[in-house]
């Protein structure tokens, strides 16, 4: 991606400083990844938010519930972030998987994005199907799961 047309697109978003606009990018292509090689996860919290429903609050983080505790999102995750050439810490939990990437920087010298799996599998309202088109030209359109705004604590 370009320096010039990663800067403009964050500064259409309204996003501040470049770590934000940077990290942004680098949230859609793991988005993007994600939601091509898994149906069993439902995006959820602030970025989900900010990314799908308009809401003005940058939010760093990647959040999702895990839908079938049988599917290997680990392994997914970890070549997801091989393919991204970032460096990666996992750290399990009884009730997640905490993943935190870094990628070496477009704008900045590096970067992170923090991804949030939860295992427990309880979706209570359910969550809706939507088409996802990423303002970056290198990132493809695609669907995904999101938790319903209903279920969601605003």
């Amino acid at each position: 991606m370009d320096k010039e047309i990663l800067l403009n697109i964050g500064k259409k978003k309204g996003l501040k400083n470049r770590e934000h606009i940077e990290k942004d990018y680098f949230q859609d292509k793991l988005l993007y990844y994600i939601f091509k090689l898994s149906n069993n996860l439902v995006f959820k919290g602030g970025t989900a938010l900010y990314k799908l429903y308009n809401m003005p609050r940058f939010s760093e983080d990647l959040d999702f519930t895990l839908l079938d505790p049988k599917e290997n999102t680990e392994d997914k995750i970890v070549k997801i972030g091989e393919k991204l050439d970032a460096e990666m810490n996992i750290k399990k939990l009884k009730t997640s998987i905490l993943f935190k990437l870094r990628f070496n920087g477009i704008l900045t010298s590096y970067n992170t994005v923090r991804i949030d799996v939860s295992l427990r599998n309880k979706v209570l309202l359910g969550f809706d199907l939507k088409n996802y088109v990423p303002d970056y030209i290198d990132i493809k359109p695609f669907s995904l799961k999101i938790l319903n705004l209903n279920s969601t604590h605003l």
